[in-house]
């Protein structure tokens, strides 16, 4: 992947947690388009790692474009999608089934808190699903391949955060009606019916009932409440 994108004409910022084999990628590809970072892309479960985040451009459009590992795909997707120069597209392979939450829409099982922290941030497609055979070593799961676009409308960045906090306490009992979560979020009935009224959110549907639209709209409103 990391030599199309060179042979593309593409700067490449090359992440590799396998000290062997960048060290026999650094030898073949060399070091005139390609930056190496030696390390495990996260520092913790869930921030990057600081010299990650010290070689990503903090201005200027950028891209993703990956092979994410399958036990890490989700951490990396959401740290990156909470930078405050975000990539304008990702297009990378993860494990199937994690390919399927993300894009999810709601209404279904599928539906969750990634689902609507990165739908938040970026249009999210499920482009095409790709077998064990096509891979060495043939891994035990399928794979998808995922194109993620930035919205032009998004968050800010102090949006994100109280988005994030919102959706942690809407799934923590996704079955419960968002009338229920949102009193325990709020610590009040009252203020989580007016909440919905201005969010224009039926308090009696679930969370997984609801759009990532409407919560953001609930937490621009939460802001101006608090003043």
């Amino acid at each position: 992947l990391t030599a199309q994108l060179v042979a593309a004409g593409a700067r490449v910022l090359a992440v590799e947690i396998d000290e062997r084999l960048a060290t026999f990628s650094r030898e073949f590809l060399g070091e005139e388009r390609v930056q190496w970072l030696v390390r495990d892309a996260l520092e913790s479960k869930h921030a990057l790692a600081p010299e990650l985040v010290a070689a990503l451009p903090t201005g200027g459009p950028w891209k993703l474009v990956s092979n994410l590992p399958y036990s890490a795909g989700t951490p990396i997707l959401a740290a990156l999608a909470r930078l405050p120069n975000p990539p304008v597209s990702c297009t990378v392979l993860l494990q199937k089934d994690l390919a399927v939450r993300l894009a999810a829409e709601p209404g279904g099982r599928e539906w969750g808190a990634i689902s609507a922290r990165l739908q938040a941030v970026y249009s999210v497609e499920h482009r095409r699903d790709l077998g064990p055979q096509l891979f060495w070593p043939r891994p035990q799961v399928d794979s998808s391949l995922l194109v993620m676009e930035l919205r032009p409308e998004r968050p800010t960045p102090a949006e994100l955060v109280e988005l994030d906090r919102l959706l942690d306490v809407l799934f923590q009992q996704r079955r419960k009606t968002v009338r229920n979560r949102l009193a325990d979020f709020f610590d009040s009935s009252e203020v989580a019916l007016a909440a919905c009224a201005a969010a224009g959110i039926d308090p009696q549907l679930r969370p997984e009932d609801v759009p990532v639209e409407p919560w953001v709209a609930l937490v621009r409103w939460a802001a101006a409440r608090a003043g």
